[in-house]
């Protein structure tokens, strides 16, 4: 490995130097300054502590004679702050019981002074290429994190909003409907929308789903209510509000179909307008079956909309008559 490629990893690194003695302090580190462009100077290891909690330094390299505090205690110090940052260690003899315990708390490397610069070189391309490493892994990870996090975002959106229409999605509906005991929904079906799909084409029946939907979005903007898609041409129009109010929304109802039948789509030179079947649930405990049966009534009898009460149920009376006919046979 050719030096300047060397230098080339080390010069993007902060350096703590810790040295004690002031002749090999200030001849290292004019060594170091080939190396290192960020170099910070401790003179005993309780300074090296106080330096480290400072800055984020990417190695360590530090003596281990040394007073107040020896190298190796600053070490066991330092790893209960940081157990990756690398660490070497230097020392004028061969102290195998330092050495030791250095391995044990995860040193990179041990030295021995005076530095010979092609063993310091090696040394600093084995831990700077560790560091770069791992720095490599860690964006690799931050970046997996991140695609994850937004594919779990739009996995999360694509359940919750409807592709085509933006609007809220039938999947949104029915877990909202968990954490209410009795809602107001109100079940909006277009009118003769397979016909229109026949004579125009699916991509006029497409755009009248969008308008639509941005309808009852403008329509709903800054009030109680939310909308969502519940099937192809079904809306869902509920009350965040858990009120028992048949008047105020018989109201909004009447105001709803005004606007609609002022709201019109073009179309082929055709101006085609938007009628619609609401099915009507209040404060009903199962308000979704509630307002499919006011829906289905209100289609029978040719009613622009209609409100659930039990008159109107026929599920008692056909399992009453389904009984009876089980008993007769």
């Amino acid at each position: 490995m050719y030096l300047k490629e060397i230098i080339k990893l080390t010069k993007t690194l902060k350096l703590l130097y810790v040295e004690d003695d002031e002749i090999s302090r200030l001849s290292i580190k004019e060594l170091l300054s080939n190396y290192f462009t960020h170099i910070t100077i401790a003179e005993d290891g309780k300074e090296g502590i106080e330096k480290f909690k400072e800055d984020n330094f990417d190695i360590i390299i530090s003596d281990i004679n040394m007073p107040k505090l020896n190298g190796i205690d600053m070490l066991r110090k330092i790893r209960n702050l940081n157990k990756d940052i690398p660490v070497i260690l230097l020392s004028a003899h061969n102290e195998s019981k330092y050495l030791l315990e250095g391995i044990e708390l995860g040193i990179d490397s041990f030295l021995c002074k005076p530095l010979n610069l092609k063993t310091l070189s090696r040394t600093l391309y084995k831990v700077t290429d560790n560091i770069l490493l791992r720095r490599k892994n860690l964006n690799d990870k931050i970046n997996l994190e991140n695609e994850v996090r937004i594919q779990t975002q739009e996995l999360d959106r694509n359940l919750h909003f409807d592709e085509l229409t933006d609007l809220y999605s039938r999947y949104s509906f029915f877990e909202d409907m968990k954490n209410i005991s009795h809602p107001n929904v109100f079940i909006v079906d277009i009118n003769k929308f397979r016909v229109i799909n026949q004579i125009y084409g699916t991509n006029a029946g497409t755009l009248i789903l969008v308008e639509f939907s941005s309808f009852l979005k403008r329509l709903t903007r800054g009030t109680t209510y939310k909308v969502y898609r519940l099937s192809a041409d079904e809306f869902i129009i509920r009350d965040e509000i858990e009120i028992i109010d048949v008047e105020k929304y018989e109201e909004d109802i009447k105001i709803f179909l005004i606007l609609l039948n002022e709201f019109t789509i073009e179309i082929e030179n055709d101006s085609i307008s938007i009628e619609v079947t609401i099915g009507i649930a209040i404060g009903e405990e199962n308000a979704f079956e509630c307002a499919k049966i006011a829906l289905e009534y209100a289609k029978i009898y040719k009613k622009t909309f209609e409100i659930y009460s039990k008159c109107i149920d026929k599920r008692d009376k056909e399992e009453d008559a389904l009984a009876w006919k089980n008993k007769t046979k």
